[in-house]
């Protein structure tokens, strides 16, 4: 007795040395720690080790998605299916020059990332903001998180979690040691990026809302935001330091106001809203004057830096440069075919990068004249210029944050990264 039972528990052993048997002819191996979602958007949760699935009809059962081979098999409750794609080949995707792009996947696309790309996930990337000494990059998106990350590595330094619905804006402290996010959830929030930590949460309690733009002012004492209020668009400015309501200014129509910039030397306010107009307010005093001429609502403004101009884009497809001190329109740029919906000026002035649904597009902007059109991205809807003003840094709904040499227009190849 004692002999067989030491030949069994050698038997044993051996077979767990060997692992599981193969799965049979009408299973496949899931690894769980694959982390994915069913058919029904229950998550599969991370795991450790790999069991037998029976197979599904993966024609019958996974919608098609373009490019992709889909594999189909039922959870380990074997209440749902689950589909996993692939890439078919990546001969789909175009080479940079001599770079070949390989394929990834998220819930919405396949696309293709390079060398240099930041993917940064299977949802959108609504909002850019580099830090002011260029080090780092913020981003923010429909999946409701922060992430901060080290431009040098490419890698995420910290994941900022807390809003419950997109993130539609992100700004760095002029100090660069805070950033300051709006979402979809109606709350503002302030992060130490150096910790990672939740600092404060601004609340307006008398509306429902969703932040759609949060600015510092240029001393990092307030922050703007502009705001969805139901019936009443209207800007918020908060005392950073203890999280209070300091003004609300509501001059425009309809319930959104979409962008707000502040002046670079803090005492003026820009805001675009639904109405189609841009404001121009008065910070200490609350009173505005307005610049009219987009036919359709405004969905981004940028001051210049110098304090003189004010850019603004929207959903008549155009840009127009204003002239702040008399009101005037100085351009009206109308290159793009659909709605413009991120401005953004390099630091010198000499340039303005504008994104729409198809492509972006770099301005020279003493001569109004179109110098660049980039192509690399699903629908870009963020921009951001580096402090150096050497790169431009975009993301769109196809989960990458990819980088532009702002002289020639091509894509930054400078690291091999691919988060």
């Amino acid at each position: 007795m004692v002999l067989l039972a030491v030949l069994l528990g050698a038997l044993l052993g051996l077979a767990s040395a060997l692992g599981p048997p193969p799965c049979g002819k009408h299973e496949m191996e899931v690894f769980p720690a694959m982390c994915g979602k069913t058919e029904h958007g229950t998550p599969i949760g991370k795991a450790s080790g790999s069991y037998c699935a029976t197979r599904c009809n993966a024609k019958e059962l996974c919608p098609t998605v373009k490019g992709t081979n889909a594999t189909c098999s039922m959870t380990q409750q074997s209440a749902h299916h689950y589909c996993e794609y692939h890439c078919a080949e990546d001969i789909d995707c175009p080479s940079l020059g001599n770079i070949k792009g390989s394929c990834q996947l998220n819930i919405k696309h396949k696309i293709c990332t390079y060398p240099g790309d930041i993917y940064a996930g299977e949802w959108e990337v609504a909002t850019l903001a580099y830090s002011p000494d260029g080090k780092h990059l913020a981003s923010g998106g429909e999946d409701g998180t922060i992430k901060i990350w080290d431009l040098v590595t490419g890698k995420s330094l910290h994941t900022l979690t807390g809003h419950t619905d997109e993130v539609e804006s992100v700004a760095y402290s002029p100090d660069g040691k805070h950033v300051a996010s709006g979402g979809d959830d109606g709350t503002i929030k302030i992060w130490d990026v150096v910790m990672g930590k939740l600092l404060h949460t601004l609340f307006d309690h008398t509306y429902h809302f969703k932040v759609r733009s949060v600015a510092y002012s240029p001393d990092g004492k307030h922050l703007a935001s502009g705001a969805s209020y139901y019936h009443n668009a209207a800007i918020k400015i908060w005392d950073v330091a203890n999280g209070k309501l300091l003004h609300t200014l509501t001059n425009h129509n309809y319930e959104d106001v979409y962008a707000v910039a502040y002046s670079p030397d803090g005492k003026h306010l820009a805001s675009g809203g639904e109405d189609g107009t841009i404001k121009i307010w008065d910070v200490a005093t609350g009173k505005s004057h307005t610049l009219t001429g987009h036919t359709h609502e405004v969905e981004s403004v940028a001051y210049s830096p110098d304090g003189k101009h004010v850019a603004s884009g929207g959903g008549d497809k155009t840009i127009k440069i204003w002239d702040v001190a008399t009101g005037n329109l100085l351009h009206t740029l109308t290159d793009h075919t659909s709605i413009v919906k991120t401005v953004a000026y390099s630091p010198d002035g000499k340039q303005l990068a504008s994104a729409s649904g198809e492509d972006i597009k770099i301005w020279d902007v003493a001569s109004a004249k179109l110098l660049h059109t980039l192509t690399d991205h699903t629908d870009p809807c963020s921009l951001a210029y580096s402090p150096d003003g050497k790169q431009l840094a975009s993301a769109g709904n196809d989960g990458t944050i990819r980088f532009h040499d702002v002289a020639t227009g091509r894509t930054v190849l400078s690291h091999d990264i691919v988060v």
